[in-house]
Formats: C-alpha cells, structure tokens, sequence
C-alpha cells in the first residue's frame, strides 16, 4: 500500500507531479543511500526513513529530487536530497550542489518547459534568509503550502511561470512568495543555469508564511507541534 500524502510533515518544497515510490523499493533505496554516504551522511544518520516521494528533473536527464520521511527523536521530517548518476547528494539549501552538476554539461535549459522547470526547481531547493523563493502558480499550490486561501487579488495574478527568450538566455516572470511577501518577479536564466532576479515589484507584504522550519536538509512543520 502507498502511504497516505497525510503521513508527510511538508508539502514538496517542488511543485509538479510527484510519485510515492513503491515500498518494495524502499529497501533498495535505502542501500543506495548507504552506499553514497560519504556525499550524503547526515541523511543516513538522520533518523530511519519510512518512505519516500520522487520526482523526476527533465532539465537534468537522470536526476531525480527525493523527499524521504524521516522518523526522528522529535517528531516526523522530511529530507531532500538528488539522486543522479552518482549516487545521493543532500539538499541542504545552498546552490554549491546545483553549480556543481551545471558545470558537468548536463543542464538542458533549450526549451522553455525545461527554463521554467529548471526556475521551479532552484527557487525551491536554495534558500534565503527567509526560506525558499516558493513560486505560486495557483491558488490551489498557495494553500498547500500555507494550508490559507490565497487572496482574491493575488489568486487573480498567479499562473503559471511564464518564459521568453532572450540574448543571453530566458526571461521568465513568475508570482513569488518570501517570508511574509509577495512580488511579481523576473528572472534572467543562461545556459549555464545562472539565475539572477533582475526586477521584482513588492505586491503585499501581509501574506501567511509558509510554516516550514529548516534545519540543514531537515525540513518539518514551524510551530508548536513541528519546533526543530
């Protein structure tokens, strides 16, 4: 049996479509996992992982994002972290990891499905001060990460990122949720995967948080019941 989407402490820090793997995997998983320690040991140590959801990065041919459940001393979390080629790498907020497989050759951003993917996946695995860049393409991705309904005005403004070419690359624009704001942005994106937020315009600065605490690759519910 697949475990229930109400078992994950977190929403995926990436929209899209997303696969509970099979329970007949886990295990093998898990001695992958163990065999790629050395890139990914605080994931292996983090307490025993009791499932896990996949989904796959187009832009990055054979590299998928994992979320694991994580069972630990205080409560449930979840873990992310890339699996490719060379086994696990934790995902822990910063963009070394991301430069790092760009550098490869790997990224494919020539297509506008594959830039607007590629702006989804960095914005929610890098964090700022204040969290993820959570990109709100609908009203119904605002509430899943809030667990609020989004605004009227704003939910009349969310849509899908949008992407056009450019000298150097793409131009994609997308409605962006930070801390406790919201901003139209725009994005330069080149081939090599840099991104750089060249123009945002302050929307409201009274929009619910995203109650998502973060410790390292470790991510579970702020508050009273998800206290890291």
């Amino acid at each position: 049996m697949m475990p229930s989407p109400s078992l994950w402490p977190t929403p995926p820090l990436l929209a899209g479509e997303w696969h509970d793997l099979d329970p007949v995997l886990t295990g093998e998983l898990r001695q992958l996992l163990v065999s790629s320690q050395i890139r990914c040991f605080p994931l292996v140590n983090a307490g025993s992982m009791a499932a896990y959801r996949v989904r796959p990065l187009p832009f990055w041919p054979g590299w998928m994002w994992i979320d694991a459940l994580v069972e630990t001393r205080t409560g449930p979390a979840t873990a992310a972290f890339l699996y490719g080629p060379h086994g696990a790498h934790a995902l822990d907020g910063t963009s070394a990891l991301v430069h790092d497989i760009n550098d490869s050759g790997l990224l494919d951003v020539s297509t506008a499905e594959n830039a607007c993917d590629y702006l989804r996946f960095f914005c929610g695995a890098v964090r700022g001060e204040e969290g993820p860049f959570y990109l709100i393409e609908s009203a119904d991705r605002f509430a899943a990460l809030t667990g609020v309904a989004l605004d009227v005005s704003l939910a009349a403004l969310a849509g899908p990122v949008t992407a056009r070419k450019s000298v150097d690359g793409w131009r994609l624009d997308a409605l962006v949720h930070y801390g406790g704001a919201a901003f139209s942005s725009r994005f330069s994106l080149n081939a090599m995967g840099m991104i750089e937020m060249i123009n945002d315009e302050p929307l409201s600065g009274d929009v619910p948080p995203v109650p998502i605490a973060f410790d390292g690759l470790l991510a579970r519910l702020a508050g009273p019941e998800g206290l890291l």
